[in-house]
């Protein structure tokens, strides 16, 4: 009788076969690199749009004007965190540069690496202390989506209990 190949005709490897050492390759290398922070680095972002991303931040539209003039400074652009200029607007709670943001085309969908929008930042940095802040107000007015963290309730809003 020869070996059981099983139902498909695999048989699982043993120990010093070709396919388990290859993996164990991979992942020791794979440490080895975590190990001693050798991972290649993102390129440094440009001047140009570490600027928008400060002008948004400090709440200064004419610099966010100026700057988006030139063209390879983008309104979609995103950081190491996946964050855009326009959450970096909503967070420092300058209305202004969230709407001209927005009229220029900056999407309030976008999602961070938190899987948080623009609205869920605005919400989490300016709701506690001012529920009805103008950023908050505008969001809601323009039906902004929120991340899946954004399904909890908003500061000063009470969660609606379905009746069963």
């Amino acid at each position: 009788m020869g070996e059981s190949h099983g139902k498909y005709g695999w048989t699982p490897s043993t120990p010093g076969t070709t396919r388990e050492s290859g993996c164990v390759r991979f992942i020791l290398a794979w440490l080895s690199l975590w190990i001693t922070k050798r991972f290649p680095q993102p390129p440094p972002m440009p001047e140009t749009t570490l600027a928008l991303y400060q002008a948004a931040f400090d709440g200064d539209v004419v610099r966010i004007a100026e700057i988006l003039e030139d063209d390879e400074v983008d309104v979609f652009c995103k950081d190491h965190n996946l964050q855009t200029p326009l959450m970096f607007a909503a967070v420092s709670g300058s209305l202004e540069c969230v709407e001209y943001l927005a009229d220029m085309g900056a999407d309030a969908a976008c999602l961070d690496s938190q899987e948080e929008t623009a609205f869920d930042m605005a919400v989490a940095k300016l709701g506690e202390r001012h529920p009805e802040h103008p950023v908050i107000l505008y969001f809601r007015s323009v039906q902004a989506p929120r991340g899946k963290k954004g399904s909890r309730p908003e500061f000063g809003k009470k969660p609606r209990l379905s009746k069963t």
